[in-house]
């Protein structure tokens, strides 16, 4: 797009409004000496200041299809860049999502076919588990699109959802058939019901009593994860969450940053920072999976269960090797 673009409508707009009085060359100096008093300059001002906002409406909605395509092709251009930089981790990624969907819907067959009576007591469970191992494995699609697109903040944002998903899927698989229940039939709740508590379908659990109010951080405790566990995860989850909220930190720091620098990218895409996104939601598919995964074990899913955390442990070792190798090509320059 051009520089200056709206002072060039404005320019344009001003000169059609007073060519609009010029009939005639000959009729340019009368009009000078009769029409350009501070009252005429006056009115032909507001004229073009009514007619700009039309004016440049109708300019972007004349290039916009034109700006697109070359959007387009700056954004291919960038993808290349920084598939030159990740493509490693990205080909890792990618390749997980692509066996946990596969692994999911043949355990889901194996379930109906193999475990049908068991599946009696504990369909409710089975469900939602699949459910939140779903979604955290659509989630874990759209941060790597993110991330190759160079959206680390962005991407570290959805991680927080991938989190609260992982809880959620832990708290159902330690908890009874109810509380699984309760979950599922809260999705035909209203929306917009006044008083409706987003835990409350927990309450099933008899972890809480009738009167506590039920926050995360106090349905994240009844989940008695190991205290080293929930000391690193905990607050990472916190990490995501300013970043998503409108807070002093989540609006002007960033992931994006430059290594060791103080430059710092609101708007736009950028190589850095990608690492930690997706290292953590490769983590979070992977706990959420394994939930479901083991509630029916057979030989295939406990081999997938192995290969799975060792995938993800490749997975942290390339973004980690990667993320260093940028900032210690920052620190030699």
């Amino acid at each position: 797009m051009e520089k200056h673009f709206l002072d060039e409508i404005y320019t344009e707009t001003l000169e059609s409004v007073i060519a609009e009085k010029m009939l005639k060359e000959n009729e340019i100096e009368e009009f000078l000496n009769e029409q350009f008093t501070v009252e005429k300059i006056q009115k032909y001002y507001k004229e073009a200041i009514n007619k700009f906002p039309e004016d440049t409406y109708n300019y972007f909605l004349k290039i916009c299809s034109e700006e697109y395509h070359k959007s387009q092709a700056e954004a291919q251009n960038y993808q290349k860049h920084l598939d030159g930089i990740w493509k490693r981790g990205f080909e890792l990624s990618n390749a997980m999502y692509l066996f946990v969907l596969e692994e999911l819907e043949s355990y889901s067959n194996r379930l109906e076919a193999e475990h049908g009576d068991e599946l009696k007591d504990n369909k409710y469970k089975c469900k939602v588990l699949q459910m939140l191992a779903n979604r955290n494995l659509q989630t874990f699609s759209a941060i790597l699109t993110l991330l190759q697109n160079g959206f680390a903040d962005q991407a570290y944002m959805l991680f927080r959802n991938m989190f609260e998903n992982r809880v959620v899927s832990q708290f159902i698989l330690h908890n009874n058939e109810e509380v699984a229940k309760q979950f599922y039939i809260g999705q035909f709740d209203d929306f917009h019901e006044k008083n409706k508590k987003d835990y409350e379908w927990a309450r099933a659990s008899g972890a809480f009593s009738e009167k506590e109010y039920i926050t995360f951080k106090r349905f994240y405790d009844k989940c008695m994860f190991d205290k080293s566990y929930s000391a690193v995860w905990y607050k990472q989850y916190q990490l995501a969450c300013k970043l998503l909220h409108t807070t002093p930190q989540g609006t002007t720091r960033t992931l994006a940053a430059i290594p060791n620098g103080t430059e710092i990218s609101l708007v736009g895409q950028t190589p850095y920072g990608l690492n930690l996104a997706a290292e953590h939601s490769a983590i979070m598919l992977e706990e959420t999976v394994k939930n479901y995964l083991c509630m029916f074990h057979d030989q295939r899913n406990l081999m997938f269960v192995i290969v799975m955390h060792k995938w993800v442990g490749l997975i942290q070792e390339v973004y980690t090797e990667i993320a260093d190798s940028i900032s210690e090509e920052i620190r030699e320059n």
